[in-house]
């Protein structure tokens, strides 16, 4: 990850360049070993980077904005409500398309999520 972790009345966070995610629950956290699950906030017109998870599914939900999700070769655009899932292993990202911030709750089938950042890019 590109950022800084900070633990702030209980929550912590990871502050990128792209936005912000907020871990809700997960193995570090103490309160969950088999899913983990963040609230992330996309800023307006970023994009984070290509990455896959081999050890767990991903499974994105759309609070507010709009959303294109890159998983594998293929796209999709995710408006409010609409929610994706990306299996163990398949390089993906999002890019935020709308006119304001997107807000996303992600959840992931392990307590401790690995992390590959797709090579090249």
């Amino acid at each position: 990850m590109d950022g800084v972790l900070q633990h702030e009345d209980g929550e912590y966070r990871v502050v990128t360049t792209w936005g912000t995610i907020t871990w809700l629950a997960g193995h570090s956290l103490g309160n969950a070993d088999t899913i983990g699950m963040t609230r992330v906030l996309l800023r307006h017109g970023q994009a984070n980077r290509r990455h896959a998870h081999p050890n767990c599914e991903e499974v994105i939900h759309l609070l507010r904005g709009l959303v294109q999700c890159s998983v594998g070769a293929d796209t999709c655009d995710l408006l409010p409500g609409e929610t994706v899932c990306i299996p163990a292993g398949v390089y993906h990202h999002y890019t935020n398309t709308g006119h304001g911030d997107a807000e996303m709750i992600i959840a992931y089938g392990a307590g401790d999520r690995q992390i590959v950042l797709e090579e090249g890019l």
